[in-house]
């Protein structure tokens, strides 16, 4: 996460907008992926070493991380936006890159959250038959831990402040 920090600081100094890809690499390594990795000891069960170590694992943990990063970037766009040269976040970055607007930014935005929420449950789908109760238990918690994420962007009062123009803030069913 320091790297992922590090790689943002230079962008700000620098004044760098990253492109998409970039900035979705960079958001990879500085998601949610810490907190979802204590799910299991939160939980008061411990998922086995070798099955957390398992690349589809760590892949299927990757997507929910990155989808909820994307939640956060969505919720925190107008918030963010803010100052001389704002702050990273995805719909930023699809404007920068993309004849767009910044409310088709947040609905491209959502639309890929939404994609790798679907990747997440087929990952989970798929591994269904591997592992034993604690990994099944795991990916449960890992989709919970995703759906209170988005409970708390939805009802937090940092994400809903009125814009100076009078819009709602921003709802994930309706970007």
């Amino acid at each position: 996460m320091f790297a992922a920090l590090a790689q943002e600081a230079t962008w700000r100094a620098t004044r760098y907008q990253p492109q998409v890809w970039e900035y979705l690499m960079n958001r990879q390594a500085n998601s949610f992926l810490p907190c979802m990795t204590a799910v299991d000891t939160l939980g008061g069960y411990r998922l086995p070493a070798e099955v957390w170590a398992h690349p589809d694992v760590h892949d299927a943990v990757g997507t929910a991380s990155l989808a909820a990063s994307i939640a956060n970037d969505i919720y925190s766009a107008d918030t963010e936006a803010t100052g001389a040269h704002g702050d990273f976040n995805l719909p930023r970055a699809i404007t920068a890159e993309q004849p767009c607007t910044p409310q088709e930014a947040l609905r491209i935005s959502a639309d890929l959250h939404n994609e790798l929420m679907h990747r997440f449950r087929q990952q989970c789908d798929d591994l269904a038959h591997r592992g034993g109760s604690e990994l099944h238990r795991f990916l449960d918690g890992v989709l919970d831990w995703c759906a209170g994420s988005l409970a708390w962007h939805r009802t937090a009062p940092r994400y809903h402040r009125q814009a100076a123009d009078g819009r709602a803030p921003h709802d994930m069913e309706r970007t």
